[in-house]
């Protein structure tokens, strides 16, 4: 039976919540589920950016905390991803990964990387984008789990060989797309399920919209 985790982090706010979930603050992720009221099942991180209020509001609300020492050579979300996989979670949502600091962005999308290598399912997700990292395989998925109107991929580690997409809007057939490669972007789901194949590498695969 798949785990699934929600991972928030200390990202740019949104409203996602994943009801049903074993739900993660991730450091200061632990402070907008504190205000926004919702459960916090482990907070994890070395807390060093918060005050000691906020602190001890966390440790009154958490089940289960957790502290990381400042210097490390893990940031505090994959300590957290990691401590999960031990305890037999496979699937992972991450909110607020996004839009904050840059490093922390440019990071937090390296990690989906990191994870695919290791066949660990995880997504980076806020209120108009969905990004997975994908190793090489054929998959098939359905519309309603991307509900934003474009889809774009790019490569990851190298040439994405044999890269096949089927019922979008521009479908390809055996093309190797390169890791300079930018003519994949801005793709449209056409149907209700598509496919996506490739033989080598990892492909990083990002539903989203524009701003309203």
């Amino acid at each position: 039976m798949n785990k699934t985790a929600w991972l928030v982090l200390g990202g740019q706010r949104d409203d996602i919540t994943y009801h049903h979930l074993y739900t993660v603050g991730v450091d200061r992720g632990s402070i907008d589920l504190l205000y926004k009221e919702l459960p916090i099942d482990l907070a994890i991180g070395d807390f060093d950016s918060i005050t000691n209020q906020q602190l001890l509001q966390i440790a009154s609300r958490a089940k289960v905390m957790v502290f990381l020492p400042t210097q490390k050579d893990k940031t505090d979300t994959l300590a957290a991803i990691d401590l999960l996989v031990q305890r037999g979670f496979t699937k992972f949502k991450l909110t607020q990964a996004l839009g904050g600091r840059i490093d922390h962005t440019i990071s937090n999308l390296r990690l989906l990387y990191l994870l695919a290598q290791r066949n660990i399912c995880a997504t980076i997700e806020d209120n108009r984008t969905i990004i997975t990292c994908l190793p090489a395989g054929k998959y098939r998925f359905l519309k309603k789990d991307f509900p934003f109107r474009y889809l774009s991929f790019f490569a990851q580690e190298g040439s994405v060989n044999h890269l096949t997409l089927k019922h979008l809007k521009y479908e390809l057939n055996d093309f190797n797309l390169k890791l300079n490669d930018t003519m994949t972007i801005s793709n449209e789901i056409i149907a209700s399920e598509f496919e996506v194949s490739f033989s080598s590498h990892y492909l990083y695969m990002i539903n989203t919209q524009d701003k309203e």
